[in-house]
């Protein structure tokens, strides 16, 4: 099983593109509905509702889909097999780094597979396998936006051959602009899309638009927006871009929300050909496998690793020059600089025994009910319980390093400029593994048994007692001399 798929979960719906686009509301009111109508996060600045998805038959009448069922590729279950009892909510998905899988049940009892990702780009994917049963129809994505005149209201709304597009202004707490530049497309060209005006609230359900009311016959305009909405054009632009449902063998079909901020200065990184970008995999490809027979320390080290990639920021963006970590979620989706020093570091540096076992108890503090297979990271816990602060909703809250705790404390790997050195803290745990590590050009790997520790560099291994520091100079690899001890 991969460090991905070992963190997989039906309890999480947090997506992240590894760049600075995070989808993560921390209260979803709309997770048991296809799509992303909840809002997306572009730095701090919040952008909702992004879009929902429906099926259509070829006449354009819905077909309707059932809450959310969770499953799994281990079930066997292919698309268009009879789905079994349904349900609604983050109970129905299921979860893993980089997606979030749902199975839904169309009127025919068969299954329908979505798969939502945030991808780098600032591109929301909702991608479809769909079952026979809706062959010849249409799948489209829709949303609502809110029209001009309305406050973070948008602009040049038009259809393009791929989709349609426009530009949204938000605001963020601070009252600081953003123009970001939208559209809907797919994988596939669209069959048709209409632009329609309308007052009142929004719903991400088809039934409830009100191009529920009307054909899926196309509209010819010129600026995209029809006409402005009545009584001085407060109120919501609808938009909606139908793609045909392709055979069973044709793959699926995916729409997409991309978003594209307007930046002064050096330019968002949108153009960078997709090879060049990080992907889940060769994010967490680039630290180290830590393993040490603890579940709760074992799974607490990837965790972290996804809290960082969740919450990174690429650089450049406006401001923001460099590669980064935001300290959170929601309006915490920006690098706060206190947040850079971790209040847990000089643990490393206190008397042994104590130091380790605060260490242990830190990471186990942070599973929900104590089980781990549920990782989580909220700011506020409760001093006398120890329980998470689930009310104010904000996990993944970067506000610590347990990489390097763990790296340094647990398996005892430190680095300097002459070489590497073994040294853990004094804790009870049997049989710890960490590596491969890139340091100063050289591969390292640290290994501890009981009584025994050994850490191999550059392919050559070097041993000693746990009790006391194994240290290995750069200039001695390749000697296959003996480390020193201290």
């Amino acid at each position: 099983m991969s460090r991905i798929e070992a963190l997989a979960r039906p309890d999480k719906w947090y997506l992240g593109g590894l760049d600075g686009v995070l989808w993560a509301p921390p209260f979803p009111r709309w997770l048991h509905r296809p799509g992303f109508w909840d809002p997306v996060h572009l730095l701090q600045y919040e952008a909702g509702p992004c879009f929902s998805v429906a099926l259509l038959d070829a006449r354009g009448a819905e077909i309707p889909l059932s809450g959310g069922r969770a499953w799994d590729p281990a079930d066997g279950a292919e698309p268009g097999a009879a789905a079994g009892v349904d349900s609604t909510g983050p109970a129905g998905l299921r979860w893993r780094p980089g997606t979030l899988v749902a199975g839904w049940q169309t009127a025919g009892g068969a299954l329908a597979i979505e798969t939502r990702q945030v991808l780098a780009g600032g591109i929301l994917e909702s991608a479809w396998v769909l079952p026979p049963d809706t062959a010849s129809g249409f799948v489209v994505a829709f949303t609502a936006q809110p029209a001009a005149s309305v406050s973070g209201g948008v602009s040049g709304v038009r259809r393009f051959s791929g989709g349609a597009r426009w530009v949204r202004r938000l605001a963020d707490r601070a009252g600081q602009d953003l123009s970001v530049g939208m559209e809907i497309r797919g994988s596939r060209a669209p069959a048709w899309c209409r632009i329609l005006p309308s007052e009142g609230r929004t719903y991400p359900g088809w039934a409830s638009s009100p191009f529920a009311e009307g054909g899926t016959c196309d509209i010819e305009d010129t600026d995209g927006i029809p006409g402005p909405p009545a009584r001085g054009g407060s109120g919501w632009i609808w938009i909606a871009v139908a793609f045909p449902i392709p055979a069973p063998d044709q793959g699926p079909v995916s729409l997409r929300m991309h978003l594209a901020p307007r930046l002064s200065g050096p330019s968002w990184r949108a153009a960078d050909a997709p090879a060049a970008r990080t992907t889940w995999e060769s994010f967490f490809a680039g630290f180290p496998a830590f393993a040490c027979g603890d579940p709760r320390l074992d799974r607490y080290f990837d965790y972290r690793v996804h809290g960082l990639g969740l919450n990174r920021i690429e650089g450049p963006w406006g401001n923001v020059r460099h590669p980064c970590i935001a300290e959170g979620i929601e309006y915490f989706h920006v690098p706060i600089t206190y947040s850079a020093q971790c209040h847990m570091m000089e643990m490393r540096w206190r008397a042994g025994a104590l130091a380790a076992d605060r260490l242990v108890r830190f990471v186990h503090l942070m599973f929900t009910d104590g089980d781990s297979r549920r990782p989580n990271c909220f700011e506020h816990y409760n001093p006398y319980t120890g329980r998470a602060c689930h009310v104010r909703g904000i996990d993944d809250y970067q506000h610590s390093w347990v990489v390097d705790l763990l790296a340094r404390g647990v398996a005892g790997l430190h680095i300097d400029e002459e070489g590497v050195e073994v040294w853990p803290l004094p804790h009870e745990l049997p049989r710890v593994r960490l590596g491969p590590v890139r340091a100063r050009g050289h591969s390292v790997a640290v290994e501890l048994d009981e009584g025994r520790m050994s850490v191999e560099v550059d392919g050559e291994q070097y041993e000693g007692p746990r009790e006391r520091a194994l240290r290995v100079g750069w200039k001695t690899v390749g000697e296959r001399k003996e480390g020193r001890r201290r």
